[in-house]
C-alpha cells in the first residue's frame, strides 16, 4: 500500500487505541474536530483508518468511536459515502458490526447492510 497523506494521523490514532500513549492523542482530537466540522474529510479519514487497521481491536475502536459518531450525527448516508472508498469490504463490514446505533434510522440501515452482506 502506498503512503497516503494521512499516514501519520492514522498511525497515531491507531497507536493511541492500542496504548493511549502521550503524544498520539492529537489524532483522536483531530478526528473529533473533523467529524463536527468537515464531514467529507472525516469520512475519508475513517475510510483510511479502516484500510490500515491491523487488528480486530482497531476495527472495533473505529466502529464504536468515529464511525458511530459519524452515523449518529449525519445518518446512514455515511455508509453509502464509505462503501465506494473503502477497498477492503470485509474490514468495512467488521467495523460496521461494532457500531451501536443511536437512532432507529441508523439501526435499520446497519441491519440492512449486514443482512445484505450475508446473502
Amino acid at each position: 500500500m502506498t503512503k497516503q497523506p494521512d499516514d501519520d494521523f492514522a498511525r497515531s490514532w491507531l497507536k493511541y487505541q492500542d496504548h493511549q500513549t502521550d503524544g498520539d492523542e492529537w489524532a483522536v482530537f483531530e478526528l473529533q474536530d473533523l467529524i463536527l466540522d468537515d464531514k467529507g474529510r472525516a469520512v475519508r479519514a475513517v475510510a483510511w483508518l479502516i484500510e490500515v487497521a491491523e487488528s480486530e481491536w482497531h476495527l472495533t475502536m473505529i466502529g464504536v468511536g468515529p464511525l458511530e459518531d459519524l452515523l449518529n450525527l449525519y445518518g446512514p448516508s455515511i455508509i453509502a459515502d464509505l462503501e465506494p472508498i473503502v477497498f477492503d469490504k470485509d474490514k468495512l463490514m467488521r467495523t460496521l458490526r461494532g457500531v451501536v446505533p443511536g437512532n432507529p434510522e441508523v439501526e435499520s440501515a446497519l441491519n440492512e447492510i449486514i443482512k445484505r452482506d450475508h446473502t
